[in-house]
């Protein structure tokens, strides 16, 4: 019983999974990539504590 559950939970997942909204991650490496890593940050609204 408890496998048949994990199974279902994993389909559920891997269904829903497909509706969200993922973004591609942004690779900064490099001379000055901390600079741009704060431009990032500015660029895309998010706020730092």
């Amino acid at each position: 019983m408890y496998k048949a559950y994990c199974r279902t939970f994993q389909r559920v997942m891997k269904t829903t999974s497909s509706l969200l909204p993922w973004r591609e991650p942004k690779l900064l490496e490099g001379e000055n990539s901390l600079r741009e890593l704060a431009k990032l940050i500015k660029d895309q609204g998010l706020k730092t504590f």
